[in-house]
């Protein structure tokens, strides 16, 4: 049999228990509220994150030139004198190589003494294009 005494007194410890845990219960919501708020912007901020690396690398993409493929023909030692040249036809200016880059090439520059045409089949010795000649 409890007595009125022991009944009150059981009812100041519960209110006592109550009391201690509202604070603890409050400090642990708003613990988890924290939380949940922190998660919240870190994925805004893996979001931003993520769509500015999307943007740089379209960007990227787009300002990359394209490959550009070179050839480059190695010229032998180019004649120097008349005497080096082929020739069927008078030997008295010095054009440029304007062949294919194998076997002989016609003269197809100007001199300087202007005595060369264009075009004419006066050959070069190792003619490759750049070659200078003489017709």
């Amino acid at each position: 049999m409890v007595t009125p005494r022991q009944q009150q007194q059981q009812k100041q410890q519960k209110q006592q228990q109550q009391q201690q845990q509202q604070p603890q219960q409050q400090r642990q919501q708003k613990r988890q509220q924290q939380q949940r708020q922190q998660k919240r912007q870190q994925q805004r901020q893996q979001k931003r994150q993520q769509q500015r690396q999307r943007k740089r690398q379209q960007q990227q993409q787009q300002q990359q030139p394209l490959p550009v493929t070179t050839t480059t023909t190695t010229l032998g030692p180019a004649p120097t004198r008349c005497s080096d040249c082929i020739t069927s036809g008078p030997t008295t200016c010095n054009g440029i190589c304007g062949g294919p880059p194998t076997g002989n090439g016609h003269c197809s520059g100007y001199s300087s003494t202007g005595s060369c045409s264009s075009g004419t089949s006066h050959a070069c010795i190792g003619a490759y294009v750049g070659y200078t000649c003489c017709c």
